[in-house]
């Protein structure tokens, strides 16, 4: 209904904004509690830039296989930036410790990032979209609900969707944390092993094509 009510663009330049604004606030010297409440700013905009990112690659990429490879293309092109980004947060703190402490130099990191997620929003101002009716959004949406027969399809593929976030969640903020306290690795070294971990990441994701024409898509799966 928001997409009916305020558009594409608009909910991708918010994302883009609180993403921007969580990360260059989490870099100020501020208490726990701010920091908590800027993650969920944070988690508020990569719910949006998720779900409004893939409804808009659905309603204006091509149709049939095409669209199964611009979903890949997409993904991969995100995998790559993860991967530089995560070179430039693990080699960066490490160059600006010549000039400052180490609390800084994270701080300053971060502030990078939250530039970068803030200029994201300069492309997205160029997005043209289709008008529509405002004025029935959430009736509409309502009524797309009620009509919806396949609940038992999005039931069996929501809750392995559910067991990996469950699992992800439970592993992924720690991974940085056991590298460093229990490996000894440095931020450099921990950039880098995240960097690898997208690339593979990658290249099972361009094999997603060829993998969908031999088992189809729910074989793939």
């Amino acid at each position: 209904p928001l997409v009916s009510v305020v558009g594409y663009r608009w909910l991708l330049v918010g994302a883009g904004a609180a993403f921007g604004a969580a990360r260059l606030g989490q870099m100020l010297p501020v208490d726990a509690t701010a920091v908590i409440a800027m993650g969920l700013a944070y988690g508020v905009g990569d719910g949006l830039m998720r779900s409004v990112g893939v409804a808009f690659l659905s309603e204006n990429g091509p149709a049939g296989s095409k669209r199964t490879l611009l979903f890949t293309v997409d993904f991969v092109v995100r995998i790559a930036a993860a991967f530089v980004g995560a070179l430039i947060g693990g080699l960066l703190p490490t160059l600006l410790r010549t000039v400052a402490d180490d609390a800084s130099a994270l701080r300053w990191t971060i502030a990078l990032a939250g530039v970068l997620f803030l200029a994201s929003v300069i492309p997205v101002l160029g997005v043209r979209e289709t008008a529509r009716p405002r004025s029935h959004a959430w009736r509409t949406y309502t009524s797309a609900v009620r009509g919806f027969r396949s609940w038992s399809r999005l039931i069996r593929l929501a809750v392995p969707e559910a067991f990996i976030s469950f699992g992800a969640g439970l592993v992924m903020p720690f991974v940085p944390l056991f590298l460093k306290a229990h490996l000894g690795a440095s931020v450099a070294q921990i950039g880098f092993i995240q960097g690898a971990a997208s690339v593979v990441m990658a290249v099972a994701t361009l094999s997603t094509p060829l993998l969908a024409k031999r088992f189809g898509l729910v074989g793939t799966i």
